[in-house]
């Protein structure tokens, strides 16, 4: 009657690196499910199955199902802090992907943001969307409390870039803005 509420036959608990994005740890988890279903396989075969309920934790009563995922809900707002988009890109990476709008002139590109870091702020008087670069090895632009550099990302009708192989064929400069 229910999906993933009954009870399970085998477990494994991964750590989740930091470097990793949700397409790195979908590889991982495909690898330890294969095994998984070929140890449940020779269980069942063997008859030797034995069975646990799923855990829930001490602030929930019942198991809780993942949210369904829109396009409008991969939106990249930089008015939230640079580690809250750090983790939205890494957990939207490599699809759907996260993304924002990019603004050049009066063009709008939608821009898809894979990997990230965050290089700490001191200038106060930097909007929050305003970007930076030297056009050759980083893009940054500013959150609502520092900077995030910008590794990996997509623009819409081309292929995966690091920044420097962006910025070999982009001229960035101050009228760039992310929205």
């Amino acid at each position: 009657q229910e999906i993933d509420t009954g009870n399970i036959i085998y477990q494994e608990r991964i750590a989740i690196e930091e470097n990793w994005d949700a397409g790195i740890l979908h590889d991982r988890l495909m690898e330890i499910g294969s095994a998984l279903v070929t140890k449940t396989l020779h269980s069942i075969e063997n008859n030797t199955i034995k069975t646990f309920p799923q855990e829930i934790s001490e602030n929930e009563s019942t198991l809780k199902s993942a949210p369904k995922i829109f396009k409008e809900n991969c939106r990249i707002n930089f008015n939230e802090t640079a580690e809250k988009i750090r983790l939205k890109c890494r957990g939207l990476s490599p699809f759907p992907g996260a993304w924002c709008n990019l603004k050049l002139g009066d063009k709008i590109y939608t821009l898809k943001i894979f990997e990230t870091s965050i290089i700490p702020a001191h200038e106060e008087e930097i909007k929050i969307g305003d970007t930076q670069s030297d056009n050759k090895t980083y893009i940054k632009v500013k959150t609502a409390d520092h900077w995030l550099s910008l590794l990996s990302f997509q623009l819409e009708g081309k292929k995966r870039m690091k920044v420097d192989e962006f910025l070999r064929g982009f001229n960035w400069h101050g009228d760039v803005k992310l929205e």
